[in-house]
């Protein structure tokens, strides 16, 4: 090992049961790059070597995470761009590409490589984008989790491992969209007014909203609030609301004995009939049958 280097990679044995699954990992690992040292600095399948004179073209899609230090990145679809400590990037099989650490700094890059016939979907629900390839998430430690205990099943092997590292896979995608909608709105106006309007709903949960109401109890607009909430949160509030109506319904049908009327009164439906109606159609059965299978 080079003075100052610390490195672990493992590509992977791919069953035949394994490729029968929406995404399955084919390697993973980390390289720790100090100052100074020629990029590469391990030797790799042939497939996967790269220099910055060449760049290389994988035929699997890979995610690689900076935590440290800063370089530069370039592919066929995204111009040559800056990168630092907390941008993760991803890889797109057929896509030309080069990436490198600066001479001065090194870098940090943990990385995990992934096939499957269900990624295009995933990375579309995630925003992850061939034009858009790296985002800005920033040095956080339940992202940087994710790729740790990718590098700890691959060392260990262990029976089952390839659908816990497939599923750590999917977890880092997840974790890198919430953060990167968390950046969005953190310290704004939004972020405050939604979390108070959210408050407000939970607390309110037997009432039933009015969404103008509660926007100028807010100091705000209908139509900006109604917007903002559901760029927010992903739903519109008062669906937000009724959400959580439900959620407090099954709590109450699980852990106490109150009869389905007094329940729906409590959460504040009209009638058991319309709590009976709007509860089927969330769940796929009645109140009274839930409350059965519960028990």
């Amino acid at each position: 090992m080079k003075k100052g280097l610390t490195y672990f990679y493992r590509y992977l044995p791919v069953s035949r049961k394994d490729r029968d699954h929406s995404l399955y990992v084919v390697a993973g690992g980390y390289t720790l790059i100090p100052p100074e040292m020629p990029y590469p600095p391990v030797k790799h399948p042939l497939d996967h070597q790269m220099s910055w004179d060449c760049g290389r073209t994988l035929s699997e899609y890979q995610i690689v995470y900076i935590t440290r230090g800063s370089g530069e990145f370039e592919s066929a679809d995204h111009d040559l761009k800056q990168i630092t400590a907390g941008n993760i990037f991803i890889l797109f099989p057929g896509i030309w590409h080069r990436y490198k650490p600066d001479r001065t700094s090194g870098w940090d890059e943990y990385w995990v490589a992934f096939q499957g016939n269900g990624i295009a979907k995933l990375l579309t629900e995630y925003g992850f984008s061939v034009k858009e390839p790296v985002m800005d998430v920033g040095v956080l430690e339940f992202v940087l989790h994710e790729f740790r205990q990718i590098t700890e099943e691959l060392n260990g092997e262990k029976v089952g491992y390839q659908r816990v590292i497939a599923a750590r896979t999917v977890q880092i995608m997840a974790n890198t969209h919430a953060a990167i909608r968390r950046k969005e709105f953190e310290g704004t106006d939004i972020q405050r007014i939604i979390e108070k309007a959210k408050s407000l709903l939970s607390e309110q949960i037997q009432l039933s909203v009015n969404v103008e109401q509660l926007a100028s109890s807010l100091h705000v607009g209908y139509s900006w609030f109604r917007r903002m909430f559901r760029q927010y949160v992903g739903m519109p509030p008062a669906q937000y609301q009724l959400q959580l109506r439900l959620n407090r319904a099954c709590e109450l049908l699980r852990n106490s004995l109150l009869p389905v009327g007094v329940i729906a009164e409590q959460t504040g439906f009209l009638s058991s009939y319309y709590f009976a109606r709007v509860f089927r159609k969330k769940f796929g059965r009645s109140p009274t049958a839930f409350r059965k299978k519960a028990g």
